[in-house]
């Protein structure tokens, strides 16, 4: 008997948090709480249950062992800190993946990677898009019309382009477009981990960069304030202050 559509697509989200594991464990956290939150959700078989009880032995054992690393206790504490990396990672891997699918053509390999690049992006706005000082409202369009994007390539067989529109224009005679189901199981011929394939990003340098961006904000504010009391001088150092920082990155 084949596995539920429910079981098919928690052991697909099961794989990528054991492929991220090794590729980028602060991702492979945040893709763990998605997992198992969406268990919880649905209400699956015992079977799937025992997998979000793992999970979560998992989480917690890395939560105790990111005690004493500054940068991976950041990013489990700073949902805004969180949320910058994972994100960055996202984009990137499907960036490279839509790099191969145009090169490659829709192969198992591009198959699969379209699946995770998918999975991770709901991930994040099933995480994040609750909270607009966490996601914005232009990262939370863009993840959502990524994801359109790749239900519409794994439904058609074939990508569509360009990534430009937000949803894929049809001609008539063709019908409406059709979406992939979610929960699709997908091949189980082997294939190279996407994850692994994607470059991981330096946390601390993405770290550095939002503290600079940070600060770049706070020194425009503090030119603003400064105009508003025609104090032309403070407001000419705070913006060339925030010119300097910026070009640091």
């Amino acid at each position: 008997m084949g596995k539920s559509k429910n079981t098919a697509g928690i052991a697909r989200l099961q794989r990528w948090c054991n492929d991220l594991e090794r590729a980028m464990p602060i991702v492979a956290y945040y893709m763990k709480l998605y997992t198992v939150e969406k268990i919880l959700s649905e209400r699956g078989e015992q079977e799937v249950r025992s997998v979000a009880a793992q999970l979560l032995d998992q989480v917690e054992l890395f939560k105790r062992e990111a005690v004493g690393e500054a940068a991976v206790l950041a990013l489990i504490e700073d949902q805004q800190k969180a949320k910058t990396v994972v994100l960055n990672f996202a984009l990137k891997m499907h960036n490279g993946i839509l790099e191969k699918l145009s090169l490659l053509g829709h192969t198992e390999d591009v198959r699969t990677g379209l699946w995770c690049s998918m999975d991770l992006l709901q991930c994040i706005l099933h995480l994040w898009s609750h909270d607009e000082d966490v996601l914005s409202e232009q990262e939370r369009a863009e993840c959502q019309r990524r994801v359109k994007h790749v239900k519409y390539t794994l439904a058609r067989g074939k990508p569509e382009a360009p990534l430009a529109p937000l949803a894929p224009e049809v001609a008539d005679d063709q019908g409406p477009p059709v979406f992939v189901d979610e929960e699709q199981p997908m091949s189980s011929s082997p294939s190279s981990s996407p994850a692994a394939a994607a470059a991981a990003p330096n946390m601390q340098a993405v770290l550095d960069q939002e503290q600079k961006i940070s600060q770049v904000q706070k020194l425009a504010k503090y030119a603003i304030s400064a105009l508003n009391y025609d104090d032309i001088p403070t407001a000419k150092a705070e913006l060339q202050a925030a010119l300097a920082l910026l070009n640091t990155l």
